[in-house]
């Protein structure tokens, strides 16, 4: 009987062992990029203890990185079942909601991970991007604010609340958040774009030009950054240069409506081309 016991001990610190080693491959594998081999790792870890909220949780991620939303939301929802207080995994099934355009539930969950850790900055960080998509502006400050007090150095919470306070006509404080951002981030592509936009309603067109031509080098063919650089050059009149940048953009993306209507605008400029050109 006694050596039975030790048998079947042995079994189960084996097992454990072998379960680990599958969520510690997945989680290396996830780490380099293979999705599908993670995805693999994380069933055999699932296959060995199929009450393990972890490895739910951590092959949810990788399913909804690989664009299956649905068998993300199947694993969280486990994870969720079998951990009710799993804070992270409220938060990662808020993300899949997310993806799927289902902005209330998202947000019901990042308020439930904020319930159950206070001091979460990401869930805090994603339901401010969730309430500023619905356009309430003001929750989403808020959160972003909550979130750089847990974490004061989170480049994108800063980028991210310095885009609210644009939307809301606060453009001075919205350039203190971008230069906040590239504190913490460097080669920030987002962050150099919007503080171009910051400056240019400052009709600081300058320095505009210079913080598009700072994200250019950071994403050469972002469609984005090259309509902004375009606009802002044909606002100072400097139109064969601005004419690069949309046609650059139209070849990326022959659809792009705003790259075609600055050009036609670049081509056959109004009687008043004299006049500042602001979009």
């Amino acid at each position: 009987m006694k050596k039975l016991y030790f048998v079947l001990a042995f079994l189960l610190v084996m097992t454990s062992r072998v379960f680990c080693n599958d969520v510690i491959d997945g989680n290396a594998l996830y780490a380099r990029g293979d999705i599908e081999g993670a995805i693999v790792a994380y069933t055999r870890a699932i296959q060995l203890n199929s009450n393990d909220a972890d490895a739910y949780n951590y092959r949810g991620n990788a399913n909804k990185a690989k664009g299956d939303l649905y068998a993300a939301l199947a694993d969280f929802n486990r994870a969720i079942k079998l951990k009710p207080a799993y804070a992270e995994a409220y938060c990662n099934r808020g993300l899949a909601y997310t993806a799927n355009g289902l902005l209330d539930r998202a947000i019901e969950d990042y308020a439930k991970a904020i319930e159950l850790r206070t001091n979460c900055f990401s869930a805090y960080f994603y339901r401010g991007n969730a309430e500023q998509s619905k356009g309430n502006l003001n929750g989403a400050e808020s959160d972003y604010r909550t979130a750089l007090q847990i974490k004061p150095n989170y480049a994108e919470a800063h980028h991210n609340l310095g885009t609210v306070l644009l939307q809301d006509g606060k453009v001075d404080e919205a350039i203190r958040q971008f230069y906040q951002a590239m504190k913490f981030r460097v080669y920030y592509a987002d962050a150099f774009l919007h503080l171009g936009d910051a400056f240019r309603q400052k009709g600081r067109l300058n320095d505009a030009l210079e913080q598009y031509i700072f994200a250019l080098q950071c994403k050469p063919d972002d469609v984005e950054i090259n309509n902004s650089l375009g606009a802002v050059l044909l606002q100072m009149g400097k139109v064969n240069e601005a004419i690069v940048h949309f046609k650059k953009v139209l070849a990326i993306n022959p659809g792009n409506v705003a790259a075609r209507k600055y050009l036609d605008e670049a081509l056959h400029p109004p009687e008043n081309a004299g006049q500042a050109i602001v979009h």
